[in-house]
């Protein structure tokens, strides 16, 4: 398996080389009604589990043009955690089960051996935020700071509208303690990035799971 830190992006998501388009022609053509739905009705058919995947995702762009009301940058919606004394890290005896069951993602043996041994350690009661930070709110910081801190996933240095309600990407640890210090000015609240040991007991749901995703969503 090649390692997919020295594969191009397609490659590396297995996408084909050629041109291939998963959501198909006249995306928003194909669902004008959508335009005529407010920010709710939007969210409805987003998040719904019988809506088609083009529908889907024509309601997300649609959502993140109007504005998504899910999304606060002064009071982003925060998920209470207990802490305690937690498990983290991985055992030895784990590796090679770990490795072997994720090497069809590209999964190197280095990846996992940095996170042993497997240890305990206290974990202070915390929040950390529902949703990452947002394309929209990243904008509101660069607005109000006038930073050069562009995420380089801005092609040219514009702000990508269709995805405001995206997750903001590719940008440095820098930007990041920027953003926090800035929100912690602006709302007179605390605010900072997780420890390693407090996003892995937050991911983990505190439960040792190896799917932390399905016990998040239900949170």
């Amino acid at each position: 398996m090649r390692n997919p830190n020295l594969l191009d992006p397609r490659t590396a998501m297995g996408l084909p080389g050629r041109f291939h388009d998963r959501l198909g022609r006249n995306l928003l053509s194909a669902h004008e009604d959508l335009v005529e739905c407010d920010a709710v009705q939007l969210i409805e058919v987003l998040e719904s589990i019988s809506a088609d995947r083009q529908r889907r995702f024509a309601a997300g762009l649609m959502l993140g043009l109007r504005g998504d009301p899910r999304i606060s940058v002064e009071r982003p919606q925060m998920i209470r955690l207990a802490g305690g004394r937690v498990t983290l890290g991985l055992s030895r005896h784990e590796v090679e089960r770990v490795v072997a069951q994720w090497a069809h993602h590209g999964v190197q043996r280095e990846w996992i051996l940095k996170e042993c041994p497997e240890y305990e350690c206290d974990v202070a009661p915390f929040a950390l935020a529902r949703f990452p930070v947002t394309n929209a709110e990243y904008r509101a910081f660069l607005e109000a700071t006038h930073s050069d801190l562009l995420p380089t996933s801005w092609q040219f240095g514009m702000y990508p509208a269709w995805f405001a309600n995206h997750p903001v990407w590719t940008v440095p640890p820098a930007a990041a303690d920027a953003y926090a210090a800035w929100l912690n000015e602006r709302t007179g609240r605390r605010f900072r990035l997780p420890t390693e040991a407090e996003w892995e007991y937050a991911a983990s749901d505190g439960g040792r799971r190896e799917d932390p995703w399905l016990s998040l969503l239900n949170i």
